[in-house]
């Protein structure tokens, strides 16, 4: 049976009637005060008869506008429906660098660079796009991620966070907030060690023009590492 018609979060954010809670909560790597108000209802429409809870969240120092969030697991908590969302920040931040530097946003195996058809009426859900988008799914993506995970245990193993961060503040002096080093920044201490690596062969076309072109291209990231090296000509820049 269905009850009588809740309002909706704007309106019960603008309640005085229902008291905000004052909870704090470990988001985005620090503990964060703010206030909620919280109501365990139906949304007929979004989840039939699947019960939702739905917590509207208010920054004390006004700087942020309210906001609403919805979790249909029955059994969580207001510090679980946000830090839930705030973990999301994590996984955006995983395919931006997979699209950026590893090649997922334009693979070369003919799925990123498909003919453009006119598009019919969009219908809801995953749409089939034949055995390229198949594939796709199931091998190029999950490899580039599986060489993702490569990359990180790889500099687990072997990196040194605070010179490729030395480097990277070296190169861009305005940056003084940095303290970790981005995925960008493990790419770059991967590559050095690679080029570096006297286990590897030397390169196939052993010309001079080749040779000279290598060292052009080393040169700067062996500069910045010997800086990063010699802490007191890099706290002059």
């Amino acid at each position: 049976m269905k009850g009588d018609q809740l309002p909706c979060p704007k309106m019960m954010a603008a309640d005085d009637t229902i008291p905000w809670q004052k909870i704090q909560v470990p988001i985005y790597g620090r503990d964060v005060t703010i206030l909620v108000k919280t109501v365990r209802c139906l949304w007929y429409r979004v989840s039939g008869t699947r019960p939702v809870r739905v917590v509207i969240t208010r920054d004390p120092t006004g700087r942020l506008d309210d906001r609403a969030y919805f979790s249909t697991g029955e059994q969580a908590s207001i510090e679980d429906v946000i830090t839930w969302f705030a973990r999301r920040w994590s996984l955006e931040v995983t395919f931006f660098n997979a699209k950026q530097f590893l090649g997922l946003d334009e693979p070369q195996n003919g799925w990123g660079r498909r003919k453009r058809k006119p598009r019919g009426k969009k219908k809801p859900g995953p749409q089939a796009r034949g055995s390229k988008g198949r594939k796709a799914a199931e091998r190029t993506v999950p490899a580039i991620m599986y060489l993702m995970g490569l990359v990180y245990l790889w500099y687990f193993e072997h990196g040194n966070p605070g010179r490729d961060v030395a480097i990277a503040r070296s190169l861009a002096p305005w940056y003084t907030h940095k303290k970790t080093p981005s995925f960008a920044d493990i790419l770059m201490a991967l590559r050095l060690e690679l080029m570096q690596s006297e286990e590897l062969s030397a390169h196939p076309v052993d010309t001079w023009v080749m040779q000279q072109s290598a060292a052009a291209s080393c040169e700067p990231m062996v500069d910045m590492v010997g800086l990063a090296e010699r802490p007191q000509e890099m706290a002059k820049l």
